[in-house]
């Protein structure tokens, strides 16, 4: 689950554990989440739009969609606008 603001990480992990998912993986960065996924395949991913080094939640979605296949996919943002608009 990429994100960069802690709080609403954990807020995110407490309603999907609420809804009965496992949380595999909490990073930051694109790096992180690729190396995340050499560890485990998620079955749903929860990403943020921007993450902490800068790099675009939306690009290490599609790589970590074209290592594992298909997966549902759940963006989160503070910056609405930009996904809206399809800015980076």
């Amino acid at each position: 689950m990429p994100t960069d603001r802690p709080f609403v990480a954990q807020d995110l992990e407490r309603v999907l554990k609420s809804l009965g998912h496992k949380i595999l993986a909490k990073v930051r960065t694109h790096l992180s989440a690729l190396e995340a996924i050499e560890v485990a395949a998620p079955d749903l991913i929860v990403a943020d739009v921007q993450l902490a080094d800068g790099s675009s939640g939306v690009d290490a979605v599609n790589d970590i969609l074209s290592r594992i296949g298909d997966r549902p996919v759940v963006f989160v943002t503070a910056f609405s606008n930009e996904l809206l608009t399809g800015q980076r």
